[in-house]
């Protein structure tokens, strides 16, 4: 099984992630010699079409010309309005308070804010803001974690029992 699909289930998507990704006759050819750019619209296609249960995106809708960007984003909304969870990483704030139900905001690998989409991208642009004026160089981090939501130390990926990534 691949992205847990039997090899049935993956022919019977094959033409709608062809149709989705819309690299024509590339499709024929080895990965290898795809540009980065058809790698990317594959990828996201075989991502959105396997009907995921948790999605995982991160700045994918920057790729493309426009017409596959609003086709991506209407998906990812299609997929949002169905229930499936999703894990949007991105400098878009427009994207972000689109997609979002809440926001997080990390500077090197600090936790800057959270809260809805709006707060977290009001406080964004305000520090964005302060850099242009030459007021401020590094974002201030709110005063204290909530101590009744989780808090995360470290997050790795498994495979077959192996550490990844960090």
């Amino acid at each position: 099984a691949i992205l847990g699909l039997s090899r049935q289930e993956l022919e019977d998507r094959f033409e709608e992630i062809h149709q989705f990704s819309e690299i024509g006759d590339a499709i024929e050819q080895p990965v290898k010699t795809y540009s980065s750019g058809m790698f990317v619209r594959l990828a996201f296609a075989v991502a959105v079409c396997v009907d995921p249960d948790v999605l995982i995106i991160d700045e994918a809708l920057s790729v493309g010309d426009g017409a596959f960007a609003k086709k991506s984003f209407d998906r990812i909304m299609r997929l949002k309005e169905s229930g499936k969870t999703i894990l949007f990483c991105s400098h878009n704030l427009y994207q972000i308070e689109a997609i979002c139900n809440r926001a997080l905001w990390l500077h090197k690998g600090e936790v800057i804010a959270q809260g809805s989409p709006a707060e977290v991208v009001h406080r964004y642009e305000g520090f964005l803001y302060g850099i242009e004026q030459g007021q401020n160089d590094a974002p201030v981090p709110d005063i204290a974690p909530d101590p009744g939501r989780p808090q995360f130390k470290s997050v790795w990926i498994s495979l077959d029992g192996q550490q990844t990534t960090q």
